[in-house]
């Protein structure tokens, strides 16, 4: 995959990397069978819903993502799938999603900050910043923007 600059659709290039492991999931697999059957959740669905999911139950996570695998499944078919994956594949899809974001600028020169669920993240107070925001007309301090 090349490399992008900013703008980058960060969720797009997700998807096509996590298709790209999937076209290759018996890498990724505890028996080279798995996934190899038509289920209610195909594997990239999957992926996409354990990446997403967060602090709550599975069966509340799983109501909660269901737009993103467009059928209802209860938590034990979800486990049961869940554990034909090798963590493997997660550690495959961070490393080839950090590859494909070489030109990001880096905080410190050292780390790459994203807020991809939805939040704003607003980097510690360092005066030498080139992300400072004044709030002109308020007395608010100024304060670091990572955007």
């Amino acid at each position: 995959m090349k490399s992008q600059s900013l703008p980058v659709n960060i969720l797009a290039l997700l998807d096509s990397i996590i298709n790209e492991a999937v076209s290759k999931i018996s890498e990724f697999t505890t028996k080279p069978t798995a996934f190899s059957r038509h289920r209610v959740i195909d594997v990239s669905k999957l992926i996409m819903l354990i990446i997403n999911m967060q602090s709550e139950s599975i069966q509340k996570e799983l109501f909660k993502n269901i737009s993103l695998s467009g059928c209802r499944i209860t938590a034990s078919a979800f486990v049961q799938a869940k554990a034909k994956l090798k963590p493997d594949i997660f550690r495959y899809i961070f490393d080839q999603l950090n590859m494909n974001l070489t030109s990001l600028k880096l905080y410190n020169d050292e780390y790459r900050l994203f807020a991809i669920d939805g939040s704003d993240f607003n980097q510690v107070w360092n005066p030498k910043s080139e992300n400072i925001v004044h709030s002109e007309g308020t007395n608010r301090k100024p304060y670091c923007d990572s955007s």
